[in-house]
């Protein structure tokens, strides 16, 4: 949460947009249901889109386990997998990607990706070397010299939107957090008998998003109802031991927006 809110801090001197990570230790969150305004994660989330940045998440790696915080957030673009379709877009198979219903309403994923990839392996690894799609004469690895492995998880898919978000900002420089989230869910692909809670809007289509992008129209934005709510106040909250109590009192942290001045 500390690192989401440094990006946001910084993201005019860095021209910070788009920010990307994934789940990485399933057992260190609570399993508990409680509303995404009691998780520091999530609240660092909002944070950073409230100045401008797109966050896009990697839901996780397994069926076995309820996507978890902060994919709760609601403007959290969550990203889920397919895999097997590089040389066959149209063959693209569901990833065993984690997903739920969260608390607010808010389904996980909102889209799927690649989630399998190239990557250079070091000599020291332990692991096999596993074949890859890409390697071979007349792939982008033919001339490669560094062995290559191709792996999975919801931690590529998380990047490769990211991407697609970029090249969109690269034809569109004024869009929002909302507008790339629009864009990116409204021109992904369905797959064909797949339930809409595993796959949500779809896969990522980049071709389609870029020509959105460099049509779309950004709505006129006036001020509006904004969440202003103390630091301070979080932190203490978030250090509560009632777990209760410390939804409670964030709700009604959230309950009462104030209107900012024109």
């Amino acid at each position: 949460a500390a690192l989401i809110r440094w990006v946001a801090d910084h993201r005019d001197e860095y021209d910070v947009r788009v920010l990307v990570a994934a789940h990485f230790q399933i057992g260190d969150y609570p399993k508990r249901l409680a509303p995404w305004q009691s998780h520091a994660e999530a609240l660092a989330v909002e944070y950073a889109t409230s100045k401008g940045i797109l966050v896009v998440w990697g839901c996780g790696n397994s069926t076995e386990y309820r996507s978890l915080p902060p994919t709760d957030a609601p403007s959290l673009l969550s990203v889920g997998g397919v895999v097997g379709g590089w040389q066959h877009p149209r063959k693209w198979e569901l990833y065993h990607h984690s997903m739920n219903l969260t608390v607010s309403g808010k389904r996980v994923p909102d889209l799927l990706a690649p989630a399998d990839a190239p990557g250079p392996i070091p000599e020291q690894a332990q692991y096999p070397k596993r074949p890859s799609l890409f390697k071979g004469k007349g792939t982008p690895l033919e001339d490669v010299s560094i062995p290559y492995s191709f792996d999975t998880g919801t931690s590529f898919a998380g990047p490769y939107v990211a991407g697609v978000a970029a090249l969109c900002l690269e034809v569109n420089p004024k869009l929002s957090p909302a507008d790339l989230r629009t864009i990116l869910t409204e021109t992904a692909d369905l797959l064909p008998n797949v339930p809409a809670h595993k796959q949500g809007a779809g896969v990522v289509n980049p071709a389609k998003a870029v020509e959105r992008a460099r049509k779309y129209v950004v709505p006129e934005r006036k001020p509006g109802m904004v969440k202003k709510v103390d630091d301070s106040q979080i932190a203490a909250h978030l250090q509560s031991d009632d777990a209760a109590g410390r939804s409670a009192a964030l709700l009604q942290l959230f309950s009462q927006p104030k209107r900012e001045k024109e």
